[in-house]
């Protein structure tokens, strides 16, 4: 409450976590076999809102601190491929977007497991690439930091991406009431 609801948001994923946890150690066999599905959907969902907030307090809304990040430690590898048209604002723009389509691509419950796949090789690029630069403690920061979100993407992988909280279960359910009225 202190600093507000959208700076929490950016730590949903533990509601995520604790959610997971909860559903999956009830001690009531019955009652674990019937909520257990929801525990990934629960897990995924969450991380999806903490992935949105991240992306639009750290990079959409005030692109400013991610401009200075990138200048900072030369991130924006884009100019050397050759597009001089991506200066840092729009390269931290970029990051913003994709860390933002990933996080509703997990809400939404589409393609989830080719979204934690590119979450992934995204987190595991930031930390190469802090370590190619010889910026060793940078590269453990971003490690620790990301260890819930690699921890969550191997779960998601392996478990899969949560089989009953899905848009496009709302939509199906939506035309089969419409279909039958």
């Amino acid at each position: 409450m202190k600093f507000g609801l959208f700076p929490a948001l950016e730590y949903a994923i533990i509601i995520g976590i604790a959610f997971f946890l909860l559903l999956n150690s009830i001690e009531d066999e019955a009652r674990r076999d019937w909520l257990k599905p929801y525990s990934v959907d629960a897990l995924r969902i969450w991380t999806g809102i903490s992935l949105v907030a991240l992306a639009v307090g750290e990079k959409l809304a005030p692109s400013a601190l991610g401009q200075v990040f990138v200048a900072q430690y030369q991130w924006n590898f884009m100019q050397a491929l050759g597009f001089n048209v991506f200066d840092d604002r729009l390269f931290v723009l970029s990051a913003g977007m994709v860390e933002a389509v990933i996080g509703i691509v997990l809400i939404l419950g589409t393609t989830v497991r080719l979204a934690v796949l590119a979450l992934s090789v995204i987190m595991a690029i930031s930390n190469i690439v802090f370590i190619v630069q010889g910026n060793n403690e940078a590269a453990l920061v971003e490690f620790i930091g990301h260890m819930p979100i690699i921890g969550i993407a191997l779960l998601l992988l392996l478990l899969g991406y949560g089989q009953r909280l899905k848009i496009t279960h709302a939509f199906s359910q939506q035309q089969a009431i419409s279909s039958s009225v």
